[in-house]
């Protein structure tokens, strides 16, 4: 069974000025070690006249690194992961362009700038949380749909679709820790007359705002 995790949603940008310098964050969800790596590659070819090109990304549960790109030994790869891992992201890379505007920041400027680019990009993204799913479909009478929509609403499962054949087919998302109860449900409703098929598990995608309860895709991968 696949847990919780925190990623983003998309690529995302922001830019800054800074004492002349100007800074420009990116942020990219990535699946593995190669993709982040080529979205490096990618902001350093396109960018060719920068002075920097700071990055960090991790992968799984796991897997970090990180580059200073040029800059002192601890003021800019360092921070920018530690952006990571204070949002307990996984699965993103971010990459933190400077034009030097000709002003040092100092050590502890630096380490300023480089958080501030890690967030914005972070924040352009969209940070979300990915939590798996049974994808069930439920067949049941026609006259049982509406109480059943709202039994489901109640308890906060998630409906992708419903076909009207010769019995309601309703296609619903639920916490693999939530199968039984669901079953239970139908079994209440349908005096046992109603059919449950428990289909693969798959990950939602839940940003994590105001509208953090609001599914934003139906399903993620």
């Amino acid at each position: 069974m696949g847990e919780a995790y925190k990623t983003i949603l998309a690529e995302g940008r922001g830019e800054f000025l800074e004492s002349r310098s100007r800074f420009i964050g990116r942020a990219k969800p990535v699946g593995g070690d190669d993709e982040a790596t080529a979205f490096i590659e990618e902001i350093q070819k396109q960018d060719w006249d920068a002075t920097h090109h700071v990055w960090a990304y991790a992968i799984g549960a796991s897997r970090e690194r990180y580059s200073d790109g040029g800059e002192p030994r601890g003021t800019a790869g360092l921070p920018v992961l530690s952006v990571i891992r204070k949002e307990g992201l996984r699965d993103a890379v971010v990459v933190v362009t400077r034009y030097f505007g000709g002003v040092k920041l100092g050590a502890g400027g630096l380490v300023r700038a480089y958080t501030r680019g890690a967030k914005i990009a972070l924040e352009a993204a969209g940070i979300i949380e990915r939590r798996p799913y049974l994808r069930c479909t439920v067949r049941i009478g026609y006259p049982l749909i509406g109480a059943f929509q709202r039994e489901l609403a109640v308890r906060g499962y998630r409906v992708q679709s419903a076909e009207y054949l010769e019995q309601a087919s309703v296609a619903v998302f639920v916490p693999p820790q939530e199968k039984e109860n669901l079953l239970a449900l139908v079994g209440e409703l349908t005096a046992g007359k109603g059919a449950v098929e428990a289909g693969p598990e798959v990950y939602l995608d839940l940003r994590l705002n105001a509208d953090a309860d609001k599914a934003e895709g139906l399903p993620g991968e």
